[in-house]
């Protein structure tokens, strides 16, 4: 493979009087940065689009934060996006959330940074859609620093980790097609939706550390559904 989109991005530092060079970082196809602060300390979000695959062909890349250790910034995790165009912070009522472009799939993910908790019940519960109906949503993802805690395809072999998708609120409406195992089916085609307001339950194998979360809209039958305010519990037992 050739190294056509694998490189160093280069940061550099004011000192008072003029910039000077820091460090590099490694992009790979990199076409935006940000950055943002939690929990007191600094970070930077990497919007890298392309890497290197097989026989020279580029393939989808993730997005990777670094975080800033009082010296110099250090790869930290990444995001699951797709080949990210575009990448942005945005803090609303003190939440910090992530918001990608992904140029591959032609949708928008969002991630909400939130405090570490280990907990094995998580509740996803939408408090508005853009209708005022029912919720739906095509994915959803708990991570912790940068690795997927829920498994999508929980009914899999061999899943990452044992996860199962409940619903609380009237049933009434869509039926397992539209069930809410489906959005963490590892399917794109898929959505869970409810015609009424409810909340998606997931339940893992064991207490889990989470500290980001991540859901979109591919996949939904109506995409008026899609949520515009929603919170996120967690509790064990």
């Amino acid at each position: 493979a050739s190294d056509t989109y694998t490189g160093q991005g280069r940061i550099y530092k004011w000192t008072g009087g003029e910039f000077t060079f820091l460090q590099d970082v490694l992009v790979t196809g990199a076409t935006h940065i940000d950055h943002f602060e939690a929990r007191g300390q600094h970070f930077l979000v990497l919007g890298n689009q392309w890497k290197d695959g097989t026989n020279s062909i580029a393939v989808a890349a993730e997005a990777s934060i670094c975080r800033w250790d009082g010296s110099r910034f250090r790869a930290y995790s990444t995001l699951s996006t797709s080949a990210a165009r575009h990448v942005r912070v945005a803090v609303l009522s003190g939440e910090i959330f992530l918001v990608a472009a992904n140029s591959q799939t032609g949708t928008v993910a969002m991630f909400q940074i939130i405090e570490p908790a280990v907990f094995r019940h998580f509740r996803f519960k939408p408090l508005k859609t853009f209708s005022g109906t029912g919720p739906s949503i095509g994915r959803f993802e708990l991570y912790h620093r940068g690795n997927r805690v829920t498994c999508r395809g929980w009914k899999q072999n061999k899943p990452l980790h044992a996860a199962k998708a409940f619903m609380s609120g009237p049933r009434t409406g869509f039926n397992d097609p539209w069930g809410p195992d489906k959005a963490i089916d590892d399917s794109t085609s898929t959505a869970w939706a409810a015609n009424e307001p409810a909340a998606l339950v997931i339940t893992l194998d064991r207490p889990r550390a989470v500290d980001s979360f991540l859901f979109d809209t591919r996949g939904i039958p109506h995409p008026d559904r899609r949520p515009v305010s929603w919170f996120l519990e967690g509790w064990d037992g």
